[in-house]
């Protein structure tokens, strides 16, 4: 797994079923310039394990955001955000969802799931690298952490 070891650098949280998709994911990521460390907390009830436990300890475990990865063609990112999205909140970290085939219908159940913002992967590679950029931005437009973490 493609893991950037910065120091200091905001941590996101990955919740991706596949460890080759985890990998796209992080080297992208990497390859627009953004200086984060991409931690893949695997499935999504490994990551429920892994983020109760870091919101349990409440020290630099916790990420700065999770981006959940799973499933688009069943409702796992929905069940996902409905099992995490309350201690999340709590502890002032935006979840945003990365998958294939976004309706608004789908996107507006994501949100009312809790989702802080919605991204289409799409398979172009230019288009994917676009959306990755794209939750990086939205990492630093939206969270109050970002001027103390970076």
């Amino acid at each position: 797994m493609y893991d950037l070891q910065e120091d200091g650098a905001p941590v996101f949280a990955l919740v991706d079923d596949h460890v080759h998709s985890a990998d796209l994911f992080a080297r992208t990521l990497h390859d627009t310039g953004a200086v984060v460390q991409v931690k893949w907390l695997g499935d999504a009830d490994r990551a429920i394990i892994a983020l109760e436990s870091a919101f349990d300890a409440r020290d630099t475990s916790v990420p700065d955001l999770i981006v959940v990865d799973l499933k688009s063609h069943s409702s796992a990112n929905e069940n996902f955000l409905q099992q995490i999205s309350l201690p999340a909140k709590a502890a002032g970290i935006p979840v945003a969802v990365f998958a294939a085939g976004i309706t608004p219908e789908k996107q507006q159940r994501l949100i009312e799931a809790g989702a802080a913002a919605v991204f289409e992967r799409h398979p172009d590679r230019n288009a994917y690298r676009r959306e990755v950029a794209q939750i990086s931005s939205f990492w630093v437009r939206e969270t109050d952490t970002w001027p103390i973490r970076a």
